[in-house]
């Protein structure tokens, strides 16, 4: 009975591949292109525009990392990391267009892992979600 339910683990983390992500950003060219990208690199991504979509998502299934905009109609990006990280256990990484809007300590402080600016290279949003994901 134990080896079935070790093997049904294994097989569920090699159909995840590299890991979960969701992406949250009311901007649909954002979405589109971050969700290609990383399934591209053998993450399973998924994408909502909304935080309390994201969050419907997160009850449902397990999700390595969440990638969040901060400004969205609703709850914003920052509100919605507060969240994640009293109720889950996702890693969260906040992409904001605006510097003024929040800084990395402010990130740290309400429990992100990491903040990138907008327009982020995706060779940095990559080197940051491997970073956090083998730790």
């Amino acid at each position: 009975m134990a080896e079935n339910k070790i093997i049904k683990i294994e097989e569920s983390k090699s159909r995840r591949g590299k890991g979960t992500i969701l992406i949250v950003d009311d901007e649909l060219s954002i979405r589109r292109v971050l969700k290609e990208f990383l399934n591209s690199k053998g993450f399973v991504a998924h994408a909502v525009s909304l935080a309390e979509e994201a969050l419907e998502i997160l009850n449902e299934m397990e999700v390595d990392l969440v990638i969040t905009n901060i400004n969205m109609p609703g709850m914003n990006g920052l509100e919605l990391t507060r969240l994640i990280k009293g109720r889950y256990s996702s890693h969260v990484i906040i992409l904001t267009g605006y510097r003024e809007t929040c800084t990395l300590e402010d990130a740290h402080r309400i429990g992100a892992d990491d903040l990138l600016y907008k327009p982020a290279k995706l060779k940095d949003l990559l080197k940051s979600i491997n970073k956090i994901l083998n730790r």
